[in-house]
């Protein structure tokens, strides 16, 4: 049976030290998920950040994108008004 590299690959980094295999708990982590256009004044900041915590600059900027999308809360949307809704409101 003939396996592609990357298969080989994945296979031998889930081999553990003792010859069983490794069942991972988690799926693997999407790292790029949307490509971003950000001003210069977050990136610099973005710089100064990870040099006072000597935290990676691509790891800080994932770990702050998490919290951020992950702490807003979800909001009902108010209903559309209508064209009529809005003539009456003048």
């Amino acid at each position: 049976m003939s396996r592609d590299p990357v298969t080989l690959k994945i296979l031998s980094q889930t081999l553990n030290h003792s010859g069983g295999i490794v069942v991972k708990d988690k799926a693997p982590v999407v790292k790029q998920l949307y490509r971003l256009s950000i001003e210069p004044r977050v990136v610099d900041q973005l710089a100064k950040l990870a040099t006072r915590t000597g935290e990676p600059r691509s790891r800080l900027a994932t770990r702050l994108f998490t919290d951020a999308v992950m702490s807003v809360k979800a909001q009902a949307r108010p209903a559309k008004s209508t064209r009529s809704e809005t003539k009456k409101a003048r």
